[in-house]
């Protein structure tokens, strides 16, 4: 009969991908569950409404102001999505780290080296900043960075 097919073709020939099935799950989330639990929510108007929670019911709107002022609020205590600061250990009394090698220094550091190099330090790391320590081979395995040294040969 008609009902039959009708009903037949409102059954999917193949189930949902996952994609589909945690897109709708979110979907049902944000535009269901998540509005109706904020408005059974026990919000006093006032502070004095906070003493006439239950247990339960306080612990529930502290729950939901803690996740809300860790999604909203501490990005903007943090100062947004910054750089990370770079240099954690050299010459942080000065607003601005300067070295100067004088182009002689480096030549006669060069010609000394055993392979002819002046390898200089740009991850910030070394021991014998300016000069390159090797310490950017650890940092680079710890954070993933592809940090290397700034190699003068003469």
């Amino acid at each position: 009969s008609k009902a039959t097919v009708s009903v037949l073709n409102c059954i999917p020939s193949t189930p949902p991908s996952p994609t589909t099935m945690v897109c709708s799950f979110v979907q049902k989330f944000i535009t269901k569950t998540l509005p109706e639990f904020l408005a059974a929510l026990p919000v006093p108007k006032d502070l004095e409404g906070f003493k006439d929670l239950s247990p339960e019911q306080l612990g529930q709107v502290i729950a939901v102001f803690f996740v809300f002022a860790t999604i909203i609020l501490m990005p903007l205590m943090m100062g947004g999505a910054k750089e990370g600061r770079l240099n954690h250990k050299q010459q942080m009394d000065k607003d601005k780290v300067v070295d100067i090698i004088p182009i002689p220094e480096a030549m006669a550091k060069a010609q000394t080296a055993q392979n002819g190099k002046v390898v200089l330090c740009r991850c910030w790391k070394s021991k014998t900043f300016p000069y390159c320590d090797g310490s950017h081979v650890e940092h680079n395995k710890k954070t993933g960075d592809n940090v290397g040294p700034l190699i003068l040969t003469k």
